[in-house]
């Protein structure tokens, strides 16, 4: 894709005051311990960690960069219960017309330029969390005015409603047969995107504060865990990150404001624990010890590293640990009083399609997650069966090889290589997936330790960011070696044959499709490559077959019993009697209820999207038995990049 030249950049501060879009590479990969009937009541499915997943989305009025945001109210002042802003925006937006004498296949870039901006607008935190190196399509800190990790302003939210329908209706002058087929694939793409888009906008009122995108385990620490995430390599970096804390308090503020008016106007009411979850995590930032505050410690280690005099890092420093333990502190105790002001005023916990709108965002959200066009029944059903056959099978092999079966219970199998060095683990698995998968287009990586306060039972990976051009890393939590069962497959699932290779293999032409993120074939891909890694790391059949069984068992319980509450109005009762079939005991089995109410997306875009991938490359392996060639059909199917799995059977199978 060409560069985003000065000209098509000046649209940035027209379209900067309302664009946004959600973060990328969410990686969780935390196994789940169950695997038959006769283990589950032991075992309840804890729901994925997510990584950094908070939708970003830009302020209404572009900042000069030397700008600061304004920052809370004193903590002294009462909670507030305003709504928030819901009047129409009082300037409309109107695009730059293509030029008429373009040929198509022109127009169509002249048009993907206009959305990479829309989608980056002049947001600093878009920029430096979704792109490998904005700077090359002309976003530097000082052309990016707006550093909010996230906004709930229903204004904010139609005004982007009316853009994304300008852009679509642009997308839709344009000739498609006259586009190379790399561009078509592109417009297939942006045009499922527009429409998902609109209709996400359209139920934009029961949007989650707390759970942005579903993503909300722990609460406010996944929200701090993105502060963690900036990038920090140039005194303009400083500068941005600064000005992104400082808009903390008012993204705080705007939360509690939203929250009440879903209350008021929905009776939508956030579960309990979820509520009780931020205020742990806020009350932990705002009264940590300093030199134990991981915002402080992990901004001094990384100023230290920095190429600046040692006064200035002393200065950037100081004014850093100032404002986190004076307002932000303030601001996130008072944050907490909010919350249990909100939490005290409500006791209602239903299914999201109980309420009103409820069935409608619902379902709109599983097809924005998963990329396919099923009711919640249809996606239920294919979950169950898939699950089903997959239990079978396990216990098939449970009977015939229950040696292998107990040491798998027990984790005192042997595999060949060293469970000390995570290097070690990474090379074997390299070495022995290069048969089936296209190993040889991994990047140059670093593997670290994740921080204290940010590990979760996952690895999680990081593209290249913001002017790095260091080796790609990926992060693990060394706790995992308290289970070495599963380490060497988190290792797959976020870097080798997964995250990292699936970036690599990404379509070049996919820059500007690439920010809108489509969890269900991104996560399906590594949960599959998951799955298949354990055939490679030198175990029986038998044991295979128990792993991958384990490695997915869990999760599409959850997700079953996600849809049954979320999507099919079932009572904490009827899910109960559903999960017990499967050997849950009642009090383990109304455990996921919490789970399921607090987060409507918990593990679905990981069930459906495994079984779905799975399904696709069985098929082409059908279509292709007389010249298969599994390393080009991975290769293949990873190049199509994210989108929907209707676009993805149309370009992998050959349906055009």
């Amino acid at each position: 894709m060409k560069k985003i030249g000065a000209t098509a950049l000046s649209m940035t501060l027209v379209l900067g005051s309302i664009a946004g879009c959600g973060k990328k590479d969410a990686d969780p990969t935390a196994e789940v311990t169950t695997l038959a009937a006769d283990t589950a009541n032991d075992t309840t499915a804890e729901p994925k960690e997510t990584e950094n997943a908070t939708t970003a989305a830009p302020a209404t009025t572009a900042e000069p960069a030397t700008a600061a945001p304004t920052t809370a109210e004193p903590t002294t002042a009462e909670p507030t219960t305003e709504e928030p802003t819901t009047e129409e925006p009082t300037t409309e937006v109107e695009l730059p017309a293509l030029d008429p004498n373009l040929t198509p296949s022109e127009a169509f870039a002249a048009l993907e330029q206009m959305i990479l901006e829309f989608r980056i607008g002049n947001n600093y935190y878009v920029a430096v969390s979704t792109m490998e190196h904005p700077e090359d399509y002309g976003f530097t800190p000082d052309k990016l005015t707006d550093y909010r990790i996230a906004t709930y302003n229903i204004s904010e939210m139609k005004a982007k409603a009316k853009v994304e329908k300008q852009l679509q209706a642009m997308l839709q002058t344009i000739d498609y047969e006259g586009l190379t087929d790399a561009q078509k694939l592109a417009y297939d793409k942006h045009a499922y995107d527009f429409d998902i888009e609109i209709r996400m906008s359209e139920q934009a009122n029961l949007v989650s504060p707390i759970a942005t995108n579903g993503e909300l385990k722990n609460g406010l620490f996944s929200f701090c865990a993105c502060l963690y995430d900036v990038p920090l390599r140039t005194e303009e970096d400083l500068i941005g990150y600064q000005k992104l804390l400082e808009t903390v308090p008012v993204t705080l503020q705007e939360a509690i404001e939203y929250m009440n008016y879903q209350l008021e106007e929905y009776g939508y009411y956030q579960l309990p624990s979820n509520i009780r979850d931020a205020v742990d995590s806020a009350v932990y930032y705002a009264e940590t010890d300093p030199e134990e505050n991981p915002l402080v410690e992990i901004y001094v280690d990384k100023v230290r590293a920095m190429d600046l005099p040692d006064e200035k890092k002393d200065e950037y420093i100081a004014k850093h640990n100032t404002y986190v333990t004076g307002d932000l502190s303030n601001a996130l105790l008072k944050f907490t009083r909010d919350l249990q002001k909100l939490n005290s005023s409500s006791n209602k916990t239903k299914g999201l399609c109980l309420y009103e709108g409820g069935a409608e965002y619902y379902d709109v959200m599983l097809r924005k997650l998963l990329g396919v066009e099923m009711t919640p029944q249809e996606i239920f059903d294919y979950i169950e069966a898939h699950m089903i056959a997959q239990g079978t099978l396990a216990g098939i092999y449970k009977e015939a090889y229950p040696d292998d079966y107990e040491s798998y219970l027990e984790g005192t199998y042997e595999v060949p290589y060293d469970y000390t060095s995570s290097e070690e683990i990474a090379a074997y698995y390299i070495k022995a997936m290069s048969q089936d998968y296209p190993m040889e287009l991994l990047p140059a990586y670093r593997i670290e330790e994740l921080p204290e306060m940010f590990r979760s039972p996952n690895g999680v990976y990081y593209p290249a960011r913001w002017g790095d051009d260091s080796p790609l890393l990926i992060c693990y939590n060394p706790d995992m070696r308290a289970f070495e069962y599963n380490f060497d497959n988190v290792l797959v699932h976020e870097a080798f044959g997964g995250h990292m290779l699936q970036f690599e293999c990404a379509s070049p032409e996919g820059d500007v499709t690439s920010l809108a993120y489509h969890k269900a074939y991104t996560e399906g891909w590594a949960e599959y490559v998951q799955c298949e890694s354990f055939k490679y790391a030198g175990l029986s059949k038998a044991l295979v077959t128990f792993r991958k069984s384990d490695c997915t068992f869990g999760q599409d319980l959850v997700a079953l019993a996600n849809i049954g509450v979320n999507g099919l109005g079932w009572s904490k009762e009827q899910m109960e009697d559903y999960l017990m079939k499967y050997g849950l005991t009642r009090y383990n089995a109304g455990l996921y209820y919490d789970t399921v109410i607090a987060d409507p997306s918990a593990y679905i875009p990981y069930s459906f999207g495994e079984k779905k991938t799975r399904d696709l490359l069985e098929e082409y392996k059908r279509q292709h038995a007389d010249d298969l060639d599994i390393k080009e059909m991975h290769r293949k199917y990873m190049s199509i990049g994210g989108t929907s799995f209707d676009i993805v059977e149309k370009y992998f199978l050959g349906q055009q």
